[in-house]
């Protein structure tokens, strides 16, 4: 790990900041083997052969689904990708009851505005269970983009890419914080630097070995370092 210094140079020149959501600015307390479990056995009832879908996330295992159901019946696939969708949105939005914001998240967006720093929030979550944990999201960062309203979710570097876009920003402009893996592997993919908090599911050597330049201990310990 860097120290204070070298952190700094690592970001000097920064325009924006990519955060992840969940687990990053905030815990939604997702019971994620619960839900994987859930999308399984709707696969298993639609036809859907195991073995297809060993191996991939949530959102991955809906899509492969609807891909494979799709060369027999597109009818079928539409109806599996709608029902499964809706019952991931459904355990996300009832799982936010009970999330909220980290200690500080607000007071740090609005540092970096104060800095003039662009922020952006991604998310492989659907927007509805986040805005209900954050309801003024949009005081407080430009571009907000769950997973229904790009084509492709992280970890596809699209998701950033397009974020950025938006912002008019160039990736070696920008920084992606995330507290997974699948957020570091996506930044570096994209182009941007990236940053590793340690208030979610990835350990500090799990994030390392993913490529993280720097590791905080949560998000707000990011704005000192943005001078």
């Amino acid at each position: 790990m860097e120290n204070n210094s070298g952190q700094k140079e690592i970001l000097k020149g920064v325009e924006a900041v990519v955060f992840d959501f969940d687990g990053t600015l905030a815990v939604l307390n997702i019971d994620f083997p619960a839900m994987r479990d859930a999308v399984r056995k709707l696969a298993t009832d639609a036809g859907i052969p195991g073995e297809v879908l060993d191996g991939l996330f949530v959102l991955e295992t809906i899509e492969t689904g609807r891909e494979w159901l799709a060369r027999k019946s597109p009818d079928h696939a539409a109806s599996f990708h709608r029902v499964a969708m809706d019952l991931i949105s459904g355990i996300e939005i009832r799982a936010s009851r009970d999330g909220s914001l980290f200690d500080g998240v607000r007071e740090m967006l609005e540092g970096m505005k104060e800095r003039k720093i662009r922020r952006a929030i991604i998310t492989r979550n659907c927007g509805a269970a986040v805005t209900m944990i954050f309801p003024d999201i949009y005081n407080y960062c430009e571009v907000f983009l769950p997973r229904e309203s790009v084509g492709r979710v992280k970890p596809h570097p699209g998701h950033i890419l397009e974020t950025l876009m938006r912002m008019d920003v160039a990736p070696a402009r920008a920084i992606m914080v995330g507290d997974h893996p699948m957020d570091i592997r996506t930044g570096r993919e994209a182009g941007t630097q990236t940053i590793g908090v340690l208030t979610g599911s990835g350990g500090r050597e799990e994030l390392l070995r993913a490529g993280a330049d720097i590791i905080v201990p949560s998000a707000p310990d990011l704005l000192p370092l943005l001078t």
